[in-house]
């Protein structure tokens, strides 16, 4: 091997264990860029709460019957629904240099432009990834690792539907071990809540809090991996993460587990409030 191959061999070593490496810090960056942007992140946890709590107030005041009621839910899963796509295209301005990051400058123009291919584009991104599970499980997977940070090219490249989704295989191409790494991370953290919120009264309510933190931490979370992999492209010594086969095999292990825990606390979580709820003292004895 020459020696010029070698120096790049090295310098691309380098590079990998550092990018590797950031993922174990990004998290604590992540949390920092909340603080330093607390205005905007305060704006979306608070509208959130205060959504939920017009919304629940309307549901229970309006007294409807069976029927009724069921519409009236799935009009508010949608309207939440709507207000989270915008929450995290607000969010990801932050990540936008040319944008001033004072909350009035945010809510601009640019931000309700930009909603509705942004809306569809994470619609898209939902039915791909679905279908791919359907399919046999990893497809969707896989479209969720090639596709995971299309809705940052999307606001932060200004680039179409169908750019966007090219741009995130090209930007993943190389990397999609180092990107399942980090989603696994997040899938870590919300079931450390579904653990959390097993606890009676304030497990829920202490779950709900970091719930609504942690989906913004996320997405910054996930901008500074967007960050990452924007510069790895800009570095031509660096082709491609390598990772050996045991550590592949120890991240598909480490996968299962989580997904199972996440269902598993989920559903202890919810039986525990329906239990609560109902005041059943006979069925939440036989449980413990």
């Amino acid at each position: 091997m020459s020696k010029i191959k070698k120096v790049q061999n090295k310098a691309q070593q380098k590079v990998q264990g550092y990018v590797w490496r950031r993922s174990s810090t990004m998290m604590k960056e992540a949390i920092l860029m909340a603080v330093d942007f607390w205005q905007p992140v305060a704006l979306v946890i608070i509208g959130s709460v205060l959504l939920n709590f017009v919304l629940s107030s309307v549901v229970v005041g309006l007294q409807l019957n069976e029927t009724s009621t069921g519409v009236i839910i799935n009009g508010v899963y949608v309207i939440n629904l709507l207000y989270q796509t915008l929450a995290i295209l607000f969010l990801i301005r932050l990540f936008d240099s040319q944008a001033n990051t004072s909350i009035r400058k945010l809510l601009g123009a640019p931000l309700w432009k930009k909603f509705i291919p942004f809306l569809i584009l994470n619609v898209l991104v939902f039915i791909s990834v679905l279908i791919g599970s359907l399919i046999f499980i990893i497809p969707g997977v896989l479209l969720m690792v090639w596709l995971s940070v299309a809705v940052y090219v999307m606001v932060l490249e200004d680039a179409t539907i169908s750019q966007s989704f090219k741009r995130s295989f090209k930007l993943i191409h190389g990397w999609g071990w180092l990107m399942f790494g980090r989603l696994l991370f997040i899938l870590f953290l919300a079931t450390v809540i579904a653990v959390i919120s097993i606890v009676p009264q304030v497990g829920a309510l202490v779950a709900s809090v970091f719930a609504l933190l942690l989906s913004a931490v996320m997405v910054l979370y996930i901008g500074l991996t967007y960050e990452d992999l924007v510069g790895v492209e800009k570095n031509k010594v660096l082709q491609k993460s390598s990772l050996s086969i045991w550590k592949k095999i120890l991240f598909v292990i480490v996968a299962i587990v989580l997904f199972f825990s996440l269902a598993l606390f989920t559903a202890l979580g919810d039986f525990v409030q329906d239990v609560m709820a109902n005041g059943d003292v006979s069925v939440q004895e036989e449980v413990l």
